[in-house]
């Protein structure tokens, strides 16, 4: 119980993510309609939704973590003089990144 109180966001998107793929295997799959097929389909779907709310959990458990969230970590530096550093280095980083997804060809532009 304890973890999904300290979790809730990540348990909250994980059954978002199940609910909407249920919806999309009832509707999308033709149970809704009566398309050919449907049981099927639908029980395929399902299927499909449910592996990947295990794979979701597995890799929450199993994933590396990070002992201080990455933003407290640059803005603690290592020790003295190492904040401004950590900082600049971040920023450098960010604006490559930046500057490299900043093109008229993938319409993906920052103001």
């Amino acid at each position: 119980m304890r973890f999904l109180f300290e979790n809730a966001p990540f348990v909250e998107d994980v059954l978002n993510r199940l609910k909407t793929r249920c919806l999309l295997a009832y509707f999308g799959g033709g149970v809704a309609t009566g398309g050919d097929k449907t049981q099927h389909k639908f029980l395929h779907l399902m299927h499909g939704a449910w592996a990947e709310t295990q794979n979701n959990l597995q890799q929450f458990f199993v994933a590396s973590r990070l002992r201080v969230t990455a933003w407290m970590a640059v803005g603690r530096g290592s020790g003295e003089g190492g904040v401004g550093e950590h900082q600049e280095r971040f920023l450098r980083e960010f604006i490559a990144v930046r500057q490299r997804l900043d093109r008229k060809d993938n319409q993906l532009f920052f103001r």
